[in-house]
């Protein structure tokens, strides 16, 4: 991963290994431990007679991807070198959390109808844990947020009264 040059390159930001490519850890653990770009990923063109991106879908279109091939049981094997650049790009529609938050629940709604129940039902469970999650992220920053407003409306209050005070002794 890459910001300007390609030689100035970081480390992955996930850990991947062998164990995490199978169907239930892509499905579930997506973002939440882990995510591949599709480009990360070499196959055999004979995986996309019957599998195209759902050019529908405006996030997460490479996750459904994943989760159609590995619900097919695809063998995959994990190579542990860098193969591919990936540059980050700060404006890019990944980058804007409101964008992606609008746009993910569209591709849950694609992708939990053609899950089977119990796979549907575990991804529902993750869904509501990580919705959760981000509540209580919002409501600290907006306690964090509160406080600072309250320490700037005294401060303001102060400076006025300040002003005010100064003023009648004149």
């Amino acid at each position: 991963m890459f910001r300007n040059k390609p030689e100035d390159a970081t480390p992955a930001f996930c850990e991947l290994n062998q164990e995490r490519l199978n169907f239930e850890n892509i499905l579930l653990k997506w973002d939440g431990e882990f995510n591949i770009p599709i480009h990360c990923g070499l196959f055999k063109t004979t995986i996309f007679n019957d599998l195209r991106f759902v050019e529908e879908l405006k996030t997460a279109e490479d996750w459904v991807m994943w989760v159609d091939v590995f619900s097919r049981e695809t063998e995959a094997v994990y190579l542990g070198a860098p193969l591919a650049y990936y540059r980050i790009n700060p404006h890019s529609m990944t980058k804007d959390r409101t964008f992606v938050r609008t746009h993910l629940l569209e591709t849950y709604k694609y992708l939990l109808p053609k899950l089977p129940p119990d796979y549907a039902n575990k991804l529902i469970s993750v869904i509501f844990d990580r919705l959760n999650d981000q509540l209580i992220c919002h409501e600290k920053d907006l306690e964090i947020l509160r406080g600072k407003l309250h320490i700037r409306a005294g401060q303001l209050l102060k400076n006025t009264l300040r002003k005010i005070i100064k003023r009648k002794k004149i």
